[in-house]
């Protein structure tokens, strides 16, 4: 059995990146963790909040247990999630505490500063753990390099639906301009990623660390 961790800046975020491969890792008997870095209020540049805590807390809920995951919400602030001594320590203690071996979070070409800084931090923390993989960021208005590190598959035409039902869950985010850009791009993302290993969806991933014990 594995004991995995999915980090994430915000809720939703990782639902994005790898709900399925979290779904599935659940449908094999391992422990799956969910972590978001913040969930507290969310603001425009106008600093007028748009989505409350609470709501977001709720939505976060509900979707960890579609996926049948743990959560865990850290309290750092959205837009400022910091890389020093403080989330470093955070997640570290998590990884001990949790017995983590398998650890799924941002991938590095993103243009997000509470991205950029969540992979930093998990980086620094998680020095000593086996696997590390990075999920690719859903096609969003925002720009970012292309992710090109592709070097691991996992399918997920099984889970695809539980996929789009967690993400759904955050019914705060799936609204609007970009709702159905959203759920189209994901899905033609795992169309994509399916058809390059041969199967109907999958998720694609960089892995930086695998150590085989």
């Amino acid at each position: 059995m594995k004991n995995v961790l999915a980090i994430g800046a915000h809720p939703d975020d990782v639902e994005f990146g790898c709900a399925g491969t979290l779904a599935k890792h659940v449908h094999d008997g391992d422990k799956v963790t969910i972590v978001h870095m913040t969930c507290s209020d969310s603001m425009n540049i106008y600093h007028e909040i748009v989505d409350t805590k609470e709501l977001r807390k709720s939505e976060a809920e509900s979707a960890a247990k579609i996926i049948g995951a743990d959560l865990i919400i850290l309290d750092f602030l959205d837009q400022l999630v910091p890389f020093d001594r403080e989330s470093i320590f955070a997640i570290e203690r998590l990884l001990k505490e949790l017995q983590i071996d398998t650890i799924y979070s941002h991938w590095n070409g993103d243009a997000h500063q509470d991205h950029i800084n969540t992979l930093k931090t998990v980086f620094a923390a998680g020095r000593y753990v086996d696997s590390i993989f990075l999920f690719e960021q859903v096609p969003y208005p925002r720009v970012g390099k292309i992710f090109s590190e592709v070097n691991y598959y996992v399918d997920v035409s099984e889970y695809y639906l539980l996929k789009e039902q967690s993400l759904i869950a955050h019914k705060s985010q799936v609204v609007g301009r970009y709702a159905n850009k959203i759920l189209t791009g994901m899905r033609s993302l795992a169309e994509f990623r399916g058809s390059q290993c041969n199967c109907k969806y999958a998720e694609a991933f960089e892995a930086v660390k695998q150590i085989i014990r």
